[in-house]
């Protein structure tokens, strides 16, 4: 059961007080109301929603004060205010996007908040085609590139929906230049992550308009998306185009750009199994299904130890040699392998 705290009851004049020193960039405010009042910010931090005087600073750009109260209290820069905005959020309004940098530099996790609609600033920089701070953002927190929105959109979507191809181009430059450890899976993933409508950024890029798609398609397709990909209408993005007007030349080009590329329409792709159809298969008689299992149960169930043991004696097994110290030591080094 929560208990009252009396030195955290809502002071109204002491937070007016500190937006006031926010909206100045005055820290010599901010410590002298910490003076008069040492749970100040404690008080503020206790509501769940709330416009901290972080989120005055940011949206007013005042870097001093805003840099002297997150060291004071961190956690104002993941905090969302009434209308479900971060600091960082704020930030992004002002026309300076120094207070934006900064704000990375305290803490990269600012650009992975979510807040209305589970928009992270990454989501609002691909929507407003801020090119820039999309790359700064990207190399700051690479992690970023796979949130999504309530709506199941990564930033790809969001700049495809909203036309900004040149944030598209940032994305898909990124993702197909990132060498870091399991950038392919990462790549795989955002390319081919489907929104609530079932929909791939290729079948919304089909979908639409604009010239500028057929170099965008082109893309994807040597970047490996799935082109026959199916939303929850059942249609690929082949189906898509031969939908629209096919007098529009190039409405044509993506077509052939597409069949070219050996997409097929829905009709002739099959369906996926679903997971009861899976599970289901799993009680039939496949001999060599049911040896996986027991072999994953079994390696599971060893201890390390044993697992060494197991490596030490198969490799004997294979290639009889003499086993000096160094050998032994390089065996034992290969335990997390198996």
């Amino acid at each position: 059961m929560l208990q009252y705290c009396p030195h955290l009851a809502f002071d109204d004049t002491m937070y007016e007080n500190l937006k006031a020193a926010a909206e100045n960039d005055s820290t010599d405010s901010l410590y002298a109301q910490i003076r008069v009042d040492p749970y100040a910010l404690e008080r503020i931090d206790a509501v769940p929603f709330i416009h901290t005087p972080l989120h005055v600073a940011a949206a007013a750009g005042k870097i001093s004060f805003a840099t002297e109260i997150f060291s004071l209290k961190p956690s104002f820069a993941l905090k969302l205010n009434e209308n479900g905005s971060s600091p960082m959020h704020l930030a992004l309004e002002n026309p300076d996007p120094a207070i934006v940098r900064r704000l990375i530099k305290l803490n990269k996790d600012v650009i992975r908040v979510k807040g209305k609609d589970g928009l992270t600033p990454l989501h609002l920089v691909s929507k407003d085609e801020k090119v820039e701070l999309l790359a700064e953002f990207l190399s700051a927190c690479p992690e970023s590139i796979k949130d999504v929105t309530v709506q199941n959109e990564t930033a790809l979507h969001v700049a495809v929906k909203n036309g900004q191809f040149n944030a598209l181009k940032v994305l898909l430059g990124w993702l197909f230049s990132n060498c870091k450890k399991g950038a392919s899976d990462v790549q795989n993933s955002v390319l081919n992550w489907e929104d609530k409508d079932g929909n791939t950024i290729l079948h919304i890029l089909v979908g639409q308009d604009n010239y500028a798609n057929l170099q965008m398609v082109k893309w994807l397709i040597h970047g490996k998306i799935n082109l026959n990909a199916k939303n929850s209408r059942g249609s690929t993005a082949l189906d898509i185009v031969k939908d629209k007007i096919q007098n529009d030349v190039n409405i044509v080009r993506i077509k052939n750009m597409l069949l070219g590329a050996k997409a097929l329409s829905g009709d002739s792709v099959p369906s996926a199994p679903t997971l009861a159809e899976i599970l289901v298969k799993v009680n039939s008689r496949d001999a060599f299904r049911n040896t996986q299992i027991k072999l994953n149960r079994f390696k599971e169930g060893i201890s390390i130890d044993t697992r060494n043991v197991l490596l030490i004696l198969f490799l004997l097994q294979q290639a009889p040699i003499k086993l000096h110290s160094v050998h032994l030591a390089e065996c034992i080094s290969l335990r997390r392998t198996i």
